[in-house]
């Protein structure tokens, strides 16, 4: 597990707290660790003033990114959502998720362990394919709902 650099907005920061906290309070032991775990890094993460100044080798919000599955070999591209659209079969994971909270923060190279629902889950980062917020494509859906 590497040490990861979060760097989020406030008002993302502020709407994922939000969202978490309301998930914790009536969420099983299992399922409230990881995002425990993203609510602690959360308080620990480079605040920027716009997504334009998220270094761009870093996992964000709305980053499109490509991971191996480091058990099985099997490659996957997502893209890392907030959960109100979040749709797995259209490759839209969300943040909140055990695999959208591990590479929130990660680089290309990095690899990323945690506990997933059928056990232990490790992944490497291959490479971050795309970042809307750096290429002017504003359309980043903003709904925490």
């Amino acid at each position: 597990m590497v040490a990861k650099d979060i760097y989020i907005t406030q008002w993302d920061r502020d709407h994922l707290n939000q969202r978490i906290q309301s998930l914790l309070k009536g969420s099983r032991r299992k399922a409230a660790a990881h995002l425990a775990t993203l609510r602690d890094a959360l308080e620990h993460a480079t605040i920027v003033q716009n997504a334009e100044s998220i270094p761009e080798d870093i996992v964000s919000l709305n980053s499109v990114v490509r991971v191996t599955n480091l058990d099985s070999g099997h490659e996957m591209v997502f893209t890392l959502v907030y959960p109100s659209v979040s749709c797995p079969a259209e490759g839209k994971l969300s943040v909140l998720g055990c695999l959208g909270t591990a590479v929130l923060g990660c680089r290309a190279g990095d690899t990323v362990d945690w506990q997933g629902p059928k056990g232990p889950c490790h992944v490497r980062v291959e490479e971050i394919l795309a970042r809307p917020e750096t290429s002017g494509d504003k359309a980043a859906p903003k709904s925490m709902a």
